[in-house]
């Protein structure tokens, strides 16, 4: 196609260039005034309480956005480490979107409801107990910062304006919500509340990850046996616990925000038996333990099952002091 004319005569090229950029501008704009009708609904979407719109802009205040993502792609490697991919319905009342340009830390989109509030406490406080090699910072003022509610309403309004749909009711209650709170009981509102509404559909917010590096002839229990009283074993699980369990269990096992590991009877799974102690750190539990699977190879799984036994059991052949 001869396209030199074009060039000589620069107002009809621009003419040109105007009618194609509209084509395709419009091709994508118009399908928009249909979404309504072609995107699955997701029924427990609900805006936000007061405390947790308050908790959001501390959030943005913060820089939290800057690496952290809130879009799980729907990739396998992203559902099985996040949970179910995104929806775009579940922004519905998101001003503005929080989805985040580069993911330098874990993805907070399914954070809601995997650990409890006491966890978040922690991790606040100090972010390598809760999760070693974090590069997060501590935000150890949000906990003495009471929080103001001298906006609450005007911010609720103009979300209302925007869309969101608040009652007169919840708009005039809100400055009692925030009466007495910290802003970190704001922040960890709004963490609490991300991802929920899946998780209300699909019942969980993560995927379980099994070990897939077992050795294919081996019997589980009775290798987790060979471990159990072994002082090498022991003694490098009890490394595996210092790194990685302290912050919740303690460092005698004596229990902080997660159970004591002293005494068999408080396990909140099994009976404390090997096999029991691996299952609970390789697949977590729905009280606030995340799944170690993908942390931990077979071994180091039975080095520390090897530790946490002898915790509880001091008739093991090898019983270490405690720290």
């Amino acid at each position: 196609m001869e396209y030199r004319p074009l060039e000589r005569h620069s107002s009809r090229m621009v003419l040109l260039a105007t009618v194609a950029v509209s084509i395709g501008g419009l091709g994508g704009i118009i399908p928009l005034f249909f979404l309504k009708d072609s995107l699955p609904p997701v029924a427990d979407v609900k805006p936000y309480s007061a405390l947790a719109l308050a908790g959001r802009d501390i959030y943005l205040r913060e820089g939290c956005v800057n690496c952290h993502s809130q879009m799980i792609r729907p990739f396998r490697a992203e559902t099985d480490r996040y949970g179910p991919y995104s929806r775009m319905l579940e922004s519905r009342y998101d001003h503005p979107v929080l989805w985040g340009a580069k993911r330098k830390c874990p993805d907070l989109a399914r954070i809601g409801g995997k650990y409890p509030d006491d966890w978040h406490v922690q991790h606040m406080r100090d972010p390598q107990i809760m999760a070693p090699g974090s590069v997060m910072p501590p935000y150890p003022w949000l906990e003495r910062t009471p929080l103001d509610n001298r906006t609450i309403v005007k911010k609720m309004r103009t979300m209302r304006r925007l869309g969101v749909p608040y009652s007169d009711s919840e708009i005039a209650h809100a400055p009692a919500a925030l009466q007495g709170k910290s802003e970190l009981a704001a922040l960890i509102a709004y963490l609490q509340s991300l991802g929920t509404a899946v998780r209300n559909e699909h019942g969980t917010t993560t995927s379980k990850i099994t070990v897939r590096n077992l050795p294919p002839s081996s019997n589980q229990a009775d290798d987790l046996l060979v471990a159990i009283g072994a002082k090498d074993q022991v003694l490098a699980g009890r490394k595996i616990y210092r790194e990685f369990c302290t912050g919740c269990h303690g460092e005698t096992g004596h229990g902080l925000i997660g159970p004591a590991l002293l005494d068999r009877q408080e396990w909140t799974y099994g009976t404390g038996k090997p096999e029991d102690i691996a299952k609970v750190i390789r697949e977590g539990t729905s009280n606030g333990m995340p799944a170690w699977a993908k942390h931990f190879n077979y071994q180091k799984t039975a080095q520390i099952t090897a530790f946490v036994h002898s915790l509880s059991h001091p008739a093991d052949p090898y019983h270490p002091p405690l720290p």
